[in-house]
């Protein structure tokens, strides 16, 4: 903001966004009980500390919108303190406990904004001073320590969230763990090995949350075939990274499909029995992507995605996109199988397609299409400029 509170975001790519402003200012008030710091708590559109609260704000190509003022909401800053050891009780001298605001939409994206970080104390204590009211998550780790053998060793990790009002919090304890694993079997549809090398497949346990880059769980794929995912912090799903001519059909556990649900598991528990199943049987959606004469047009993005809206989600396996080629060829290949809207789109920032308010908006432009395992599918689309 300048000297007068006015602000202006510029370079925004065309979306939908939310719009939060911090300041680090705090002063001090005389009170009955003696003197309090005050600070300004995050607030968001249109002048709320709460998040579902929080308005949209959509922008359009090219496009400038304004009006959108709104006040800081004062609170009392306080101080948020307690230990951090690992999980033998030794004290987490010289790490760093971090302080974060996470900020998820309704969706389940979001990010995380830092809201302060101290250094640990050589008993164990630590605290962080002028935090604002706030829902915040509360991080630190253990140092990594190799193995006798020289081999890298696990990982530990301690996260909680915390809820801070007016009052101190004290006596936060954070405990670092393990985290959890998960083992089992890759299998064709038709139960045989898959005919490729395990080298080619890449399993992790992707970590949910509202950071913009997922942390990772470690996966190793061995040549008969079993895997397993360790250390895995927190709620997770399970993607599968494929060669082109192969596609996941479907991730299960004691006959149940988990391949869209987000597992979680206490520290050092294993969920094991999770079975892989892998088809070479690879959906295929090509085309041109053309102008009104039919001109073939060699700028734009398509978009393919699932028409049921429960199945857009980051990294979904139901929502694939596509740049033509100088002849407007596209092709996508491992969409699941399903029921489909296919759109042709001038611009599009990168990873959009990702949001499911921008799907929404693009819906109506949409041709529809149904897919079937291992089914080929030709569709000639033209631009449009949502």
């Amino acid at each position: 903001t300048d000297d007068a509170g006015q602000y202006r975001l510029s370079g925004l790519a065309p979306g939908a966004y939310f719009v939060m402003a911090t300041t680090q200012e705090k002063w001090t008030v005389n009170t009955s009980g003696g003197r309090t710091t005050m600070g300004y708590a995050p607030t968001y559109l249109p002048g709320t500390t709460n998040v579902p609260d929080a308005r949209r704000v959509s922008v359009g190509v090219g496009q400038q919108v304004g009006g959108n003022d709104f006040a800081v909401i004062p609170a009392r800053a306080v101080k948020v303190s307690g230990t951090a050891v690992d999980s033998r009780g030794r004290p987490l001298a010289g790490q760093i406990v971090a302080l974060a605001q996470q900020f998820r939409s309704p969706e389940g994206g979001g990010a995380n904004f830092g809201a302060g970080n101290r250094p640990i104390a050589a008993d164990g204590t630590f605290a962080i001073e002028n935090v604002p009211p706030g829902e915040y998550v509360v991080r630190t780790s253990a140092p990594l320590e190799r193995a006798a053998n020289g081999a890298p060793g696990t990982p530990e990790m301690a996260t909680l969230p915390v809820v801070v009002t007016s009052a101190d919090l004290e006596n936060v304890s954070l405990i670092t763990s393990r985290g959890w694993s998960m083992s089992g079997q890759i299998i064709t549809d038709s139960g045989a090995a898959p005919s490729m090398p395990s080298a080619r497949v890449r399993i992790t346990g992707r970590m949910l949350g509202g950071n913009s880059t997922p942390v990772q769980g470690r996966g190793q794929v061995r040549d008969d075939w079993t895997f397993t995912v360790t250390d895995i912090f927190g709620p997770a799903r399970l993607p599968v990274d494929l060669p082109d001519e192969w596609t996941l059909k479907v991730v299960m556990r004691d006959g149940r499909d988990i391949t869209e649900t987000p597992i979680e598991m206490k520290s050092g528990e294993e969920l094991s029995g999770v079975q892989i199943v892998v088809s070479d049987r690879v959906t295929t959606v090509t085309g041109q992507l053309v102008d009104d004469k039919g001109v073939p047009l060699a700028d734009g993005t398509i978009v393919v995605f699932a028409s049921a809206s429960d199945k857009w989600a980051e990294d979904s396996r139901f929502v694939r996109s596509a740049r033509p080629d100088q002849e407007g060829k596209y092709q996508i290949r491992g969409l699941a199988p399903g029921d489909y809207l296919a759109v042709a789109i001038d611009y599009v920032q990168d990873g959009m397609w990702n949001d499911p308010d921008y799907l929404e908006s693009v819906r109506r432009y949409g041709q529809k299409l149904t897919l079937k395992e291992g089914d080929s599918r030709a569709i000639s689309l033209k631009l449009v400029t949502p």
